[in-house]
């Protein structure tokens, strides 16, 4: 009985042993894996976008709700209201509405973004934390950033 416990000892010992070699073969190659992958040169260089962008501190957000033409904040305004008083749409008009424009991204993916309306330049994001701006008469894209998120 004794050396049968020894014997489940020195093999217990023997299987650790073993999985240690192999999680450590397996670190190896992972971080060698994860080196290579990283190292294809330098990173792209950083779009800038064209001149003139929309000029924005923080005096024109906090009065962004005496500024109905623009939507310069998340929510409209600094209170985040997202309402707007313009009277132009209403149980009236609304049977008259149409698409006016509209704009195919390079992507395939779902979008979802509230845009950014400044001096009539819309702003929004799509895949990949890409930023447009776009022509809010017209829908034509002025620019795009792309930070090439891996």
């Amino acid at each position: 009985m004794r050396q049968l416990r020894w014997w489940n000892e020195t093999a217990r010992v023997s299987w650790w042993a073993n999985a240690r070699l192999s999680r450590r073969s397996v670190a190896i190659a992972l971080g060698t894996t994860l080196l290579v992958a990283c190292s294809h040169g330098s990173p792209p260089a950083v779009q800038q976008p064209p001149k003139p962008v929309a000029q924005v501190d923080a005096s024109r957000i906090t009065g962004a709700a005496q500024d109905a033409t623009n939507w310069v904040t998340h929510g409209g305004t600094y209170a985040e209201e997202r309402f707007s008083p313009l009277a132009q749409i209403d149980a009236g008009t609304i049977k008259s509405l149409g698409l006016a424009w509209s704009l195919d991204l390079d992507t395939n993916r779902g979008q979802e973004a509230t845009p950014l309306i400044i001096d009539g330049v819309m702003y929004s994001t799509s895949a990949w934390s890409k930023v447009q701006a776009i022509d809010a008469a017209t829908g034509k894209q002025l620019w795009q950033y792309d930070p090439f998120v891996p």
